[in-house]
C-alpha cells in the first residue's frame, strides 16, 4: 500500500510540534501589588531547564520536547505551576507565602523562624480553643507544652507556681516574663497572643541579671489593627476543687490505733481513747477534710476593643475575674 507524501510531510510536523515546545516567555508580578519581582525562578518541571526573571520581572526559557509545565518560585511567595499548552507568553503573579504564627518565635533580641534556632523553645498561639479557660499565665500553659510545670494552690489571691524544666538552684529561681520586649512589665491575660517559653540557659543569657536559671516566658500582646471598630468579649465561668484528698480516720478507727499500739507496746490504753471509759471520744462528729475544702466558683470576664484608621489605631480592654479558693479560709 502507498501512502502519499503530504500524509508523511503532515505527521512529521505533528511529530515535530509535540516534541519541541520552543521558547517561552513572560513576565512575573506580584499579586498583592501588581510589581514586577526581579530574581524570580522559572524552572521546566522534570527537566534541570530553567532561568531567572531581570531587573524587569521578564523571563524567557527554551522549553525541550515533551515538556508542558512551567514552575515559577520565589522567596516569600507561593509556588506556582503553569501547563503550557502550547502557547509562547506566559504571564503569572505569584502570591505571598504568609509564614504562620507558629513557626515564628520571638526570642527577645529578634523574631526567627522556629526551624532555624539552636536554642530550646516552644510557643503557643492563644485563639479560641483557649477562651474557655481562665484568664491566667498559668492556666492559659497548664499541659500545652514539655517540661512546664504549673501548680496552683487554693489561694484565689495567688498566683500559680511555674517552672521551667526543674528548679535552676536550690533556692529555685523565678520565671522572668518579657512582655512585648519589657521584662517584669504589666499585662491583661486577655490581650496576649503568643506565649514563647525559653527553656535552657543559652536563651535567657540575653536578658542579664534580669532573667536567673529558671528560664523566661516571652509573651506577645494584641496589637491594634486598622479598620472598622471590632469588639471582642469572653464569659467564662466554671468551678475548681482540690484533688487527692487525705483520708482522716474516723473516731473509732482512731481509738482502734491507740488500742493497738498500747498492747503492742504493753501499755495501758489512755482513758481518753478507751470506748469503753468514754464512750463519747468513740464518735465522730466533723469530717475536718470536707469542712476546710469547698468546691470553689471561677468567672472570667473581658472585653476588646480595636479598630482605627491609617493614620491613628487604638487598642482597650478591660477584664475582671471573680475566683473562690478551694481552701476555706478563716479570718478573726
Amino acid at each position: 500500500m502507498r501512502i502519499p507524501l503530504y500524509t508523511i510531510l503532515l505527521l512529521a510536523l505533528i511529530s515535530v510540534q509535540a516534541n519541541a515546545q520552543g521558547l517561552v516567555s513572560g513576565v512575573v508580578k506580584s499579586a498583592s501589588d501588581g510589581s514586577t519581582i526581579p530574581g524570580a525562578t522559572v524552572v521546566v518541571k522534570g527537566t534541570t531547564t530553567g532561568t531567572v526573571t531581570d531587573l524587569s520581572g521578564a523571563y524567557s526559557v527554551n522549553v525541550p520536547g515533551g515538556s508542558n509545565t512551567l514552575v515559577f518560585s520565589f522567596v516569600g511567595m507561593k509556588t506556582l505551576e503553569v501547563a503550557i499548552d502550547g502557547r509562547t507568553k506566559i504571564d503569572v503573579s505569584l502570591e505571598t507565602d504568609v509564614i504562620g504564627i507558629d513557626e515564628v518565635v520571638v526570642i527577645g533580641y529578634a523574631s526567627t523562624r522556629k526551624q532555624d534556632l539552636s536554642v530550646a523553645a516552644s510557643t503557643i498561639k492563644i485563639g479560641d480553643n483557649n477562651k474557655g479557660r481562665p484568664a491566667s499565665l498559668g492556666n492559659l500553659i497548664q499541659g500545652q507544652m514539655s517540661g512546664v510545670k504549673v501548680t496552683q494552690s487554693g489561694d484565689p489571691t495567688a498566683e500559680a507556681a511555674i517552672s521551667i524544666r526543674g528548679k535552676g538552684n536550690k533556692s529555685g529561681d523565678a520565671v522572668l516574663i518579657v512582655v512585648d520586649g519589657v521584662p517584669n512589665a504589666p499585662y491583661n491575660p486577655a490581650d496576649i497572643e503568643t506565649i514563647t517559653v525559653l527553656k535552657d540557659a543559652a536563651s535567657s543569657a540575653i536578658y542579664g541579671a534580669h532573667a536567673g536559671s529558671g528560664g523566661v516566658i516571652i509573651i506577645t500582646t494584641k496589637q491594634a489593627k486598622e479598620g472598622k471598630l471590632s469588639v471582642e468579649a469572653n464569659v467564662w465561668q466554671g468551678v475548681q476543687q482540690a484533688w487527692r484528698l487525705p483520708e482522716v480516720l474516723t473516731s473509732e478507727q482512731f481509738n482502734m490505733v491507740w488500742k493497738d499500739a498500747s498492747e503492742a507496746a504493753g501499755k495501758t490504753v489512755p482513758a481518753t481513747y478507751d470506748p469503753i471509759q468514754f464512750p463519747y471520744g468513740n464518735v465522730t462528729r466533723t469530717d475536718w477534710v470536707d469542712a476546710i475544702f469547698r468546691i470553689g466558683r471561677m468567672e472570667h470576664y473581658d472585653l476588646t476593643l480595636r479598630g482605627g484608621s491609617k493614620d491613628l489605631k487604638a487598642l482597650a480592654s478591660i477584664s475582671y475575674d471573680n475566683v473562690e479558693g478551694t481552701l476555706i479560709r478563716n479570718f478573726s
